[in-house]
C-alpha cells in the first residue's frame, strides 16, 4: 500500500516543485475548474468533462511513471491551466457582467489574478535574454564560432545545454549528442548517453571522454570553466586549448595520420579499499567492445557493473585469470546477481584433482561457486600456457598457467597475460607469485613485445622493481592503496613503487584510480 501511495504521490509533488509558474498559479486554475463545473451546463459538458479525462489519462501518475515521461506530464499542466481553464474563465466573468465597468473590473481582477499568482516565464533558469539574429544564446554562439573558426564542419563533444542549439546555429556543427540523450526524439547510444552523464556530471571522466572523442574523429572538446581538465590528459590526447566563450573551453585536437585509439585499459578500484587488495580491469576499444580482466572481490561500490550497463548488460568477453576471491569474486556476484550477458567468457584450463591440491580453501570454494555461473556465459574458453587469442584484434598471449607442473613443483598461482595491440604490450601478471620471474627474466629476449606498461604480480609484493625496470615500461599499476603498501602485509610493494618512481616510471595505484592507459 505505501508503494502504491509513493508511486501516486512522488510524480505531483516533483510536478509541484518544478511547475514554471506558482503553486498559487495551480490552485487559480483548481478554482477556475470549479467555478466552470458549477456555473455552466453547456461548459460543463463541452470543456471541464474533456478536461477532467485529459487529466485522468494523461496527468495520471501510474501513466506517467510507466508510459508517458515527466516533459509529457508537466507540459500538460500547463496546457490545461494556461490555454483553457482560467482564459475561460475570465471570459466567462467578463460576458456575465452587463454594465461596462463591472466588465472592466472583471477583466482587471482577471489580470491581476493571473499576475498574482504566476510568474513571468522569461524570469526561468531556461530562458535568457537574445541579443543576435538567430535568436541563440550568446553563448552558444561565442563557441561555435570559435570551432568554425579552424573547421567549416567540426565534429565534437560539447555539453548537453548547448550542444541542442549549436545545430540550428549552424546544421555543419555535428556534436556526439543532444537533447537525444535525455530522449525527446529519440533514444541516443548507450555510449552517448554514459559520455553525455558524464561531462554533464561534477567530474567528468575526460580519459573515457577524450579516448572516444579521438576514436570517432571529434576534434573539438567544449568544457566548462569550473570543470577543468588536467593538462596532462590534454597533452596525451593531444587536445591544445583554441579559446573560451563565458563559462565553456574550447579545445582542439589536429588531424592525425593514425587515428586508431586501440584499446583503453582502466583500473578500477572500490571507493573504500583500505587495507585489500582486489584486481579489477575493463578494456573497451573505439567500436564500443567491453572486455573484463577478472572484476574484483566486491560488487557493492565497484564501477564494474556501471560499465556493463553503459554497454547495455553486455560484456564481450570477461577473463578470469584466477580463482583468489580478491579476482574473481564479483564474478560469481554479477553473473547470479545482476542481469549482464556474457559473450565469451575465458578461464583457465586445469585438473580439477591437480588444482585442489594446491589451491587454498577459499580459493576452491570460489571455484566451485564460479562454476555454477558459466552458464551465464554464450560461450567458454578454457586456456592454458602458450594458447593465443584474438579479442577484436587485441592479441592475448597466456604465458603461464594458473597450475603450473616442473617435475613434483606446483604452484596456485594465477594465468600471466601479454595483452597486445598493433605495437605495444601491456602484461598483466595478476596474483602470481615469484615463479614468474624467470618468464619476465626471459620475455624481452623470448618475445617480440614492446611492453608499455605492466599490472605488477601479487600487487608488486614478490618481485623487485629491477626486474619489472628491465623491461622499460612507461608506466605499472599496483593493486593496492598507498595505506595497504605501507604495511607489512604489502611487504615491498612501497618500496618497488618508490623505486620505480626513480626511474621515471609512473606508478598507478588505488590512490590515483581509476586509472586509464591506452595500447596501440
Amino acid at each position: 500500500m505505501s508503494g502504491l501511495i509513493e508511486l501516486l504521490k512522488n510524480p505531483i509533488q516533483e510536478t509541484m516543485s518544478s511547475y514554471y509558474g506558482d503553486k498559487r498559479f495551480l490552485l487559480l486554475m483548481a478554482v477556475c475548474c470549479i467555478y466552470l463545473l458549477l456555473a455552466s451546463k453547456e461548459l460543463r459538458r463541452k470543456l471541464i468533462y474533456p478536461v477532467i479525462l485529459m487529466a485522468a489519462v494523461i496527468v495520471n501518475p501510474i501513466l506517467y511513471k510507466y508510459i508517458f515521461s515527466k516533459v509529457v506530464y508537466k507540459r500538460m499542466f500547463w496546457v490545461i491551466a494556461d490555454v483553457i481553464l482560467i482564459p475561460a474563465v475570465a471570459v466567462k466573468l467578463i460576458q456575465d457582467c452587463r454594465k461596462k465597468w463591472q466588465k472592466a473590473i472583471a477583466f482587471a481582477v482577471s489580470v491581476f489574478a493571473i499576475i498574482f499568482t504566476g510568474n513571468i516565464v522569461y524570469s526561468h533558469d531556461n530562458y535568457v535574454k537574445i541579443q543576435n539574429l538567430e535568436k541563440l544564446s550568446d553563448t552558444t554562439k561565442g563557441v561555435c564560432d570559435i570551432m568554425l573558426q579552424y573547421d567549416d564542419a567540426p565534429r565534437c563533444i560539447m555539453p548537453i545545454e548547448i550542444a541542442v542549439e549549436a545545430r540550428v546555429y549552424n546544421g555543419n556543427i555535428e556534436p556526439m549528442f543532444g537533447r537525444d540523450c535525455y530522449g525527446f526524439i529519440m533514444s541516443a547510444g548507450t555510449r552517448e548517453r554514459a559520455l553525455a552523464k558524464s561531462l554533464d556530471g561534477a567530474s567528468p571522466d575526460y580519459e573515457k571522454i577524450m579516448f572516444y572523442a579521438k576514436a570517432d574523429e571529434r576534434r573539438f572538446l567544449v568544457t566548462e570553466d569550473t570543470k577543468p581538465v588536467n593538462t596532462a590528459l590534454l597533452e596525451k590526447y593531444n587536445y591544445r586549448h583554441i579559446g573560451s566563450y563565458k563559462q565553456y573551453n574550447v579545445y582542439y585536437s589536429a588531424p592525425e595520420d593514425d587515428t586508431d585509439m586501440g584499446w583503453m585499459v582502466t583500473q578500477l578500484a572500490a571507493y573504500k579499499v583500505g587495507n585489500r587488495l582486489m584486481y579489477r580491469y575493463v578494456i573497451e576499444d573505439s567500436d564500443g567492445h567491453l572486455i573484463v580482466i577478472d572484476g574484483g572481490g566486491e560488487r557493492g561500490e565497484t564501477g564494474l557493473i556501471r560499465y556493463i550497463q553503459e554497454h547495455d548488460g553486455y560484456v564481450d568477453a570477461w577473463i578470469i585469470t584466477s580463482y583468489a576471491p580478491q579476482s574473481a569474486g564479483a564474478f560469481y556476484d554479477l553473473a547470479n546477481e545482476q542481469d549482464i550477458h556474457i559473450n565469451n567468457l575465458y578461464i583457465p584450463d586445469f585438473v580439477e584433482d591437480d588444482y585442489k591440491a594446491v589451491a587454498t580453501e577459499a580459493q576452491w570454494s570460489l571455484y566451485e561457486k564460479c562454476k555454477s555461473a558459466f552458464s551465464k556465459a554464450e560461450t567458454v574458453h578454457r586456456l592454458k600456457k602458450g594458447d593465443r587469442l584474438d579479442i577484436y584484434g587485441l592479441k592475448v598471449d597466456v604465458l603461464e598457467d594458473l597450475v603450473q607442473k616442473n617435475g613434483e613443483k606446483q604452484s596456485r598461482g594465477a594465468m600471466v597475460l601479454a595483452l597486445t595491440g598493433r605495437e605495444q604490450t601491456m602484461l598483466y601478471c595478476s596474483v602470481a607469485g615469484k615463479q614468474i620471474q624467470s618468464t619476465l627474466s626471459g620475455l624481452s629476449t623470448a618475445y617480440d613485445y614492446n611492453v608499455k606498461y605492466i599490472q605488477l604480480a601479487n600487487s608488486g609484493r614478490v618481485l623487485n622493481g629491477e626486474l619489472y625496470n628491465e623491461l622499460k615500461p612507461e608506466a605499472v599499476f599496483i593493486d593496492a592503496s598507498i595505506s595497504y603498501m605501507e604495511t607489512t602485509r604489502g611487504q615491498n610493494a612501497y618500496a618497488i613503487k618508490s623505486y620505480l618512481e626513480e626511474q621515471g616510471v609512473t606508478v598507478y595505484n588505488f590512490d590515483t584510480w581509476p586509472n586509464s592507459v591506452y595500447i596501440r
